[in-house]
């Protein structure tokens, strides 16, 4: 009973409080009945001093806007002063990335002064970064890339960057600005503009395009977030090797292409870098239309399930899924190879080249409208921050446009090491085929920075 009698006044201390009385003090009175059988309990409140917050000065920003921070103030000028909206305040100043560290303090407060000035005290992050690394991958060989960028723009708490990719397979040259609050919401939006041309392993053909996205993010619950992407683009075909099909030449003219579409996003790894347990999962929605051509409309549908578990401490099981479908609605009813579905490589089916999955009799890669591919991994911790990792992937490529090839699902199994490194595994595996068949080589070694799933 004493207790609950402490949580009540306790209660309502804090509902006088909030309405600009922090000193406020309750009593409880107790008035027991005759035969002590029954009691009544009385509260008295004495409010004390009315508070009001006078100003707000800010201190520390020497690059960040006042109005940036002034918005994240659950308290201004003339505002009855609440501990609760104090502590809130000071809550999202210290969440916001562009910052060190926040301090909110009312000087006033403790000698009961009618007026108090909110004193916030601020340390900024350093706002410019600049990474740069290079190495080499199975699925692009060697490769460099650099980013620059300015993680406070302005002084207005949005970020901007520049960057550059460049490897075996082609390059992209991207320059983007961020904002986390978009129009005053927990949205946040990203615009970029890019450039790139690509031409993937074991491909006869190669992409060049300019384009412009945008991308609206928000965290719906710290495991579940939602986007939804647009992006415009202006992009060429071309041939790298053999001839251009007669009766095909207009797939290789320019085209003019909008695709839309939200996703879902479900997480609860343990860790990102290397997770031990948890769910990542991945849904997303496509809507792309063709400018001018109907050769880009179609609809695409991805998921990606990946499950973690570590039965025991040193051996992570690692489970993942993925399928994705495409679905033409233009009268074309075709679908330009550099939109097909491709299967094969480090990321997807070990084992087998990176594309090369499913292939003609001629040995050239053959791209669907459905792929579907799964892989089992065990993690072994050796100690020392190494890594013994074994596998084994399956996958299918279907509904092509030519029908040669094998629509059933090709595997693979193998195995290798890993080194852990602050940012991601170093890892090379190598995948042999379960499946081999005439003319085609056993196996095939895989270097990656990172996990692929």
């Amino acid at each position: 009973m004493l207790q609950a009698l402490e949580q009540d006044r306790r209660a309502l201390v804090a509902a006088v409080s909030e309405r600009g009385h922090p000193h406020a003090d309750v009593k409880e009175h107790l008035v027991f009945s005759d035969d002590k059988s029954t009691v009544e309990i009385e509260f008295h409140a004495d409010e004390g001093p009315r508070v009001v917050v006078d100003n707000v000065y800010l201190r520390g920003n020497f690059r960040t806007k006042d109005r940036v921070l002034l918005r994240r103030m659950k308290l201004g000028p003339g505002e009855p002063f609440s501990a609760t909206r104090f502590l809130e305040s000071e809550r999202n100043l210290r969440n916001l990335d562009i910052l060190e560290s926040a301090r909110i303090r009312a000087p006033g407060l403790a000698r009961q002064a009618h007026e108090v000035t909110l004193l916030v005290d601020v340390e900024e992050k350093k706002p410019y970064f600049v990474e740069a690394g290079f190495g080499y991958e199975s699925e692009r060989g060697v490769y460099a890339d650099v980013k620059a960028g300015d993680l406070n723009l302005f002084g207005t708490n949005r970020s901007g960057w520049i960057g550059s990719t460049v490897s075996e397979t082609g390059y992209r040259n991207e320059i983007a600005a961020t904002d986390p609050h978009f129009l005053g919401y927990s949205l946040s939006a990203t615009l970029g503009l890019y450039r790139e041309r690509i031409e993937l392993f074991n491909q006869t053909f190669g992409t060049d395009t300019y384009g412009a996205s945008l991308k609206l993010a928000r965290k719906l619950t710290p495991n579940l977030g939602t986007t939804l992407g647009f992006r415009f683009e202006q992009k060429k075909l071309f041939q790298r090797e053999g001839p251009i099909f007669p009766g095909s030449e207009e797939l290789y003219l320019s085209r003019s292409i909008l695709v839309a579409g939200p996703s879902l996003t479900y997480d609860t790894r343990d860790f990102f870098v290397q997770p031990r347990s948890g769910v990542f999962s991945v849904f997303s929605i496509d809507i792309s239309k063709g400018i001018r051509n109907s050769f880009d409309d179609f609809l695409r549908y991805d998921l990606d399930v990946r499950y973690f578990y570590t039965p025991v401490t040193r051996l992570t099981l690692a489970l993942a899924a993925r399928g994705a479908v495409l679905q033409t609605y233009g009268p074309s009813g075709t679908i330009p190879k550099d939109q097909l579905l491709f299967l094969g490589g480090t990321s997807s089916v070990r084992g087998f080249a990176e594309n090369t999955l499913r292939h003609d009799t001629a040995g050239a890669p053959l791209g669907g409208r459905l792929a579907l591919s799964g892989s089992l991994e065990a993690r072994i911790d050796l100690g020392k921050n190494w890594e013994l990792a074994t596998f084994f992937d399956t996958g299918s490529v279907n509904r092509t446009f030519d029908n040669s090839g094998s629509s059933g699902f090709r595997s693979s199994a193998g195995g290798g090491l890993r080194y852990i490194t602050p940012v991601g595994p170093l890892g090379i595996l190598y995948g042999a085929k379960l499946d081999r068949r005439e003319g085609e080589n056993s196996g095939r070694w895989h270097f990656s920075i990172g996990y692929t799933f």
